[in-house]
């Protein structure tokens, strides 16, 4: 408002009265002029800051406007970008009928929401969620088109990696179920057979044959301890393990698996990069890395191992898919074939190949996952067609521990599972060996639970069987005071083996326990329920390794009880 004051009346005469309302009324227009500008200039700081992509064409198409993100993202210069049409920018993915669709939506009026794929200057792609709308004038005609962008390449990349570890969870759940399931026959077929070959006449045909049925089962149980390390159920026996003595005690081996025509390079780390993981199924990860790139070789070149730490943290860490925190990394890089965007999004899953049929199961890289991941880390790959493939294996880094304290799982001393290389004659321990000790052996699986009933009665012990937990909790009751050792599958239906050894505990809680398992329920078996865990046996297992094992444990309850320290 503008406002005049005089100290008398009709200080303005007729004629100047015009010229001060004029001088009000520009004065207005001055000042809403000025407000104009400067929300103008606001809005052109916005569009220009934003983090989005911002394009303004004509209704031709030809670009008249685009703000520094743009540039940013797509590396061309200003000169570069202004007077070209879009397609400027079009990947060659991005199919004739999405652009189409985009044209004839806001050419007639309408605004278009969507992805597609766009090509930087560079060559490099990036997924683009975009919104064109028209800009309309007074009369409702369509001026020009203003489109924004975001850059989503790394929010899609991330949503692929979720969904790719929801599916792989979903077939780790499906191969542990089956992985168990089958090695309990397995374990029956095993000691069936080791039982055969004890028994039949040395050299002849039946006992080969029956040891060949050994060996068989046995390449079948290597198959099922892949599936569980896929599935993140299988026994681990973790201690500290430096990475770089693991490569250079590994080099030699692995260069004689690659062969003369590939040459493997291993860059030298100072100091030593720690882990807490299992040894043995490390090298196996390395070696499964190893092999597939030199398929991927197919005329040979270098092959590169490189041991390295890094610290990962906020957007780094939720990159790689893990906690922020110090890993050690392990990298094996090829200058192969590559591999396309599709075939990497689908490298883990358990029998995927590209290799022709007959050569590997498709299981290597899926197990490696598996092996990874149980142990905190994760495998991240770097790859395109005709560039290589570089796979990093990122482990949770650990302080060197001493030797007294390295452990290796759940096991007592001389308690191991079977690793796969069993012999095939004369295994079955003397009779003496169990003293008529009492064995409670619960397992929901007939066939298992009879041919280790008749193992353990060869040795010397008593057996009383049981079909689950709640079964041997009925039989518990008349023998309480003679058993001398529990034997119990972890997974049973009704009542699984924790449980059962718990409620046994409460009872007697000296009473040993060994566990039978076909996978790690790790959680399960370190609930405080359990009590004094004795053991765990893994399956499938032979007859001697089920009587070691039993003996073991036996052995280890008695000279408790004699030094006057019972296992409570």
């Amino acid at each position: 408002m503008l406002t005049l004051y005089a100290r008398e009346l009709d200080v303005f005469t007729e004629l100047e009265a015009p010229i001060v309302a004029q001088l009000a009324r520009m004065l207005d227009s001055g000042l809403r002029a000025i407000d104009d500008a400067r929300r103008l200039d606001l809005l052109a700081r916005v569009v220009e800051q934003s983090s989005n992509l911002v394009m303004i064409t004509g209704v031709d198409g030809r670009i008249e406007y685009v703000n520094a993100r743009m540039t940013e993202v797509t590396g061309y210069e200003l000169d570069e970008i202004i007077g070209q049409l879009p397609s400027l920018l079009r990947s060659p993915a991005t199919p004739d009928a999405l652009y189409d669709e985009l044209w004839q939506t806001v050419l007639g009026g309408g605004t278009w929401r969507g992805e597609m794929e766009n090509l930087a200057k560079s060559g490099r792609v990036y997924e683009a969620a975009m919104t064109v709308s028209p800009l309309l004038d007074e009369r409702g005609r369509t001026t020009r088109l203003v489109g924004t962008q975001e850059d989503v390449t790394e929010r899609n990349r991330m949503k692929r990696r979720l969904e790719r570890s929801a599916r792989l969870e979903s077939l780790g759940l499906l191969a542990g179920g089956v992985a168990h399931d089958f090695n309990n026959l397995l374990g029956a077929m095993m000691m069936y057979a080791q039982q055969l070959v004890d028994e039949l006449p040395a050299g002849g045909v039946p006992q080969a044959d029956a040891a060949e049925i050994v060996k068989t089962a046995e390449r079948a149980a290597s198959l099922t301890r892949q599936l569980l390390a896929f599935s993140r159920r299988q026994m681990i026996a973790a201690a500290d393990v430096d990475l770089v003595m693991l490569v250079e005690d590994l080099a030699r081996m692995l260069q004689r698996l690659l062969g003369a025509s590939v040459e493997l390079v291993v860059h030298r780390s100072e100091g030593q990069v720690h882990v807490r993981a299992d040894r043995g199924q490390l090298e196996q990860v390395l070696i499964n890395l190893c092999l597939n790139a030199r398929d991927a070789m197919p005329s040979g070149g270098p092959l590169e191992i490189e041991v390295g730490q890094l610290a990962l943290a906020g957007a780094g860490a939720a990159s790689a898919g893990v906690a922020a925190g110090s890993y050690g990394r392990l990298r094996v890089r090829d200058h192969g074939t590559g591999m396309s965007e599709a075939t990497q999004r689908r490298i883990f899953e358990p029998f995927f190949s590209t290799k022709e049929a007959g050569r590997g199961t498709g299981l290597g890289l899926a197990t490696s996952f598996g092996v990874v991941s149980q142990c905190g880390g994760t495998i991240v790959v770097q790859s395109a067609l005709g560039e290589g493939s570089t796979f990093d294996v990122l482990l949770p880094a650990s302080a060197p521990l001493p030797a007294a304290n390295e452990v290796g799982g759940l096991g007592a001393p001389g308690v191991t599972g079977a690793t796969g290389a069993t012999g095939v004659t004369g295994e079955l321990a003397p009779r003496p060996e169990g003293s008529g000790a009492l064995v409670l052996l619960v397992d929901d699986e007939p066939a298992l639970r009879a041919v280790a009933c008749r193992a353990l009665d060869r040795a010397g012990y008593r057996v009383v069987t049981a079909r689950d937990g709640e079964d041997a909790l009925a039989r518990f009751g008349a023998i309480a005071d003679e058993v001398a050792l529990l034997v119990t599958d972890v997974a049973m239906p009704r009542m699984d083996g924790p449980a059962l050894a718990a409620r046994l505990h409460a009872a007697r809680p000296s009473l040993p326990v060994l566990f039978m398992s076909g996978r790690l329920d790790a959680e399960l078996l370190r609930s405080p329920e359990v009590g004094a865990t004795s053991g765990l046996l893994h399956k499938p297992f032979t007859p001697s390794e089920l009587i070691r094992s039993v003996a073991a444990v036996v052995g280890e309850a008695r000279d408790a009880s004699a030094d006057g320290h019972p296992r409570e």
